[in-house]
């Protein structure tokens, strides 16, 4: 197996990602990962949170003689530019900038795109901008709407943090993390002034999927 640290400029971001390949000098199919939400970096790690998803995945694909390329988001990890100004269409550019930049490698064979929970709504977009893609892998797709998603994961972190006393549950307040802020957050994003097209963002977003 051979890692090799490799970056691109994606619309004036330097972001950087780590190449896994079975040998040198041969021409593999790829897989490009698509991380799932938060700063997280190609493993998927973050602050308090080492679950190490794609590297793991990463090692057993070149076991079965894949190549794959997982990278760090903006502003995460090594890759530049700022994490809290980036929206979703920047992430959406980004992994099709990574999907440009893959297919003029000679090493590369085809590239198929696996998303996680988040990249499990950017991949396909990858896909129906890029016709060469030869196939999507979506690991934990959304099967809900996304207002009920992030009302459920309000909630769960709203119990986690009920559970640890007065002081946690102050922070939760604080940081936003109740159901009630979720909500407020919602009605804010789905308000159509934010958008100008007759409805929210967050709406648009959802519709973009059905």
């Amino acid at each position: 197996m051979i890692e090799k640290e490799i970056t691109t400029n994606s619309n004036g971001a330097d972001l950087s990602g780590t190449l896994c390949l079975p040998e040198e000098n041969k021409r593999f199919p790829i897989v490009l990962m698509i991380a799932g939400s938060g700063p997280v970096d190609r493993d998927e790690n973050m602050a308090g949170q080492q679950i190490n998803i794609f590297n793991t995945i990463a090692h057993h694909l070149v076991k079965e003689g894949f190549a794959s390329l997982r990278y760090d988001k903006r502003g995460c990890g090594k890759s530049k530019g700022n994490f809290y100004k980036t929206g979703h269409f920047d992430l959406v550019n980004d992994a099709i900038h990574w999907f440009d930049a893959l297919q003029e490698q000679e090493f590369c064979e085809k590239i198929f795109v696996l998303g996680h929970s988040e990249g499990s709504i950017i991949a396909p977009q990858v896909g129906l901008k890029r016709a060469s893609a030869a196939g999507l892998i979506l690991l934990s797709p959304f099967i809900d709407n996304i207002e009920s998603i992030l009302i459920k994961q309000a909630a769960q972190l709203q119990k986690e943090f009920d559970a640890g006393g007065l002081f946690r549950k102050w922070l939760a307040r604080m940081m936003g993390a109740t159901v009630a802020s979720q909500r407020k957050l919602i009605n804010k994003m789905n308000y159509p002034a934010a958008s100008g097209r007759g409805i929210g963002p967050l709406k648009q977003l959802e519709l973009l999927y059905m």
